[in-house]
């Protein structure tokens, strides 16, 4: 799923009333030049501004935040990997637990 982080960074600064993007960069907690070198392309908006935004609308399951950020060249293919790897992860937590019951 990719996402237009532009249009969501507009949308929630017009909804939290924000008159400039120095506003909302502060209210970020990141400064105005960073906002505006992500807006020209100079820069990505970072990981946790990124999760801040996703909150502020709510109602995201965690798995749509994560597969948003996966800056693949073939999503389906980072996504493929992403689910391989909680499928790895949950496996490995079975064995652990099969084992400690032992």
């Amino acid at each position: 799923m990719k996402r237009n982080w532009v249009a969501l960074f507009d949308e929630i600064k017009a909804r939290g009333g924000f008159v400039s993007d120095a506003e909302f960069a502060a209210h970020l907690g990141v400064s105005r030049a960073q906002i505006s070198a992500w807006r020209c392309g100079k820069t990505d908006l970072g990981t946790i501004t990124k999760l801040r935004l996703l909150d502020a609308l709510g109602g995201e399951s965690l798995h749509t935040a994560v597969s948003s950020l996966l800056m693949d060249a073939d999503p389906e293919y980072g996504a493929l990997q992403q689910a391989d790897l909680v499928a790895r992860v949950k496996r490995s937590r079975r064995k652990r637990l099969t084992r400690q019951k032992s």
